[in-house]
């Protein structure tokens, strides 16, 4: 079995779920408030999934590229049994002396692709909130008799967001086959196989870590990050609990109330 011949359909399916959850909000009203919490789950759980595996994108798509590989590489479908451990192919005009320096243009080609990535991501993003403003406004004065109504639309319209959004690449993206796992004994069981694949993760995760941890400013950018966003996430819920209405602040422990 080759590693993420499976990476494409596994963001499909993250994508669409999610997106499903989000839409599922317009079905949730204070009797099933229980459903809106099991749906924030499984949405955060798809969309930090997603994120996961367009990453692993990165060094594939980088390492697949024309400008990379050379005019006289082969085609890409013949790499499949020729990837190493890192998930990169080799290239048989880099001389032994130069594969260290000749990582740079693998590594300035997936920073581009990235970093245009994540701009249009939060381009696209931006775009959406603002509609989602302007469509929260004009749902207010329509006057339902639900006040959650007017927001329970706007989680409708992000999901659809997301799902349209998601199309061109379902369309464009190609199934990028990495490095090949463990073989498996056809006589194994399914749990069996399972289990050693997860094992194999588990153990890439471990090693991800082990060389992570000599990267010194590798470890300060993530507890940098980690302040930061753990810091906007602390000051979005105290002022989403300063502007509660009263009856929903009922709800909440009277000790908490007054912090």
């Amino acid at each position: 079995m080759v590693a993420g011949s499976y990476r494409k359909r596994l963001v499909m399916m993250f994508a669409y779920t999610g997106a499903t959850a989000s839409m599922g909000f317009l079905f949730v009203w204070p009797r099933v408030y229980l459903l809106g919490a099991a749906l924030v789950i499984i949405g955060v759980v798809c969309l930090g999934s997603s994120f996961v595996l367009l990453n692993s994108f990165l060094p594939l798509l980088a390492a697949n590229h024309p400008s990379v590989r050379g005019p006289q590489a082969d085609q890409a479908d013949t790499l499949d049994s020729t990837y190493d451990r890192s998930g990169t192919p080799p290239n048989p005009h880099r001389k032994p002396a130069m594969d260290k320096l000749a990582t740079s243009p693998e590594l300035k080609l997936s920073t581009t692709i990235s970093s245009q990535g994540v701009g249009l991501g939060y381009a696209a993003a931006v775009s959406v909130q603002i509609l989602s403003i302007l469509l929260l406004v004009a749902l207010k004065k329509a006057h339902f008799a639900s006040e959650s109504t007017p927001l329970r639309c706007i989680l409708l319209l992000v999901g659809v967001c997301w799902a349209i959004l998601t199309i061109p690449g379902a369309l464009w993206l190609k199934g990028r086959p990495g490095p090949s796992l463990p073989a498996q004994s056809a006589r194994s069981s399914r749990w069996v196989r399972a289990v050693r694949y997860l094992t194999f993760a588990w153990g890439a995760l471990w090693n991800t870590i082990k060389t992570a941890g000599k990267l010194r400013q590798l470890w300060v950018f993530l507890i940098a990050w980690f302040l930061l966003s753990d810091s906007i996430v602390s000051i979005l819920m105290g002022i989403t609990l300063h502007d509660c209405p009263r009856h929903v602040l009922t709800f909440i422990p009277s000790a908490l109330r007054q912090q």
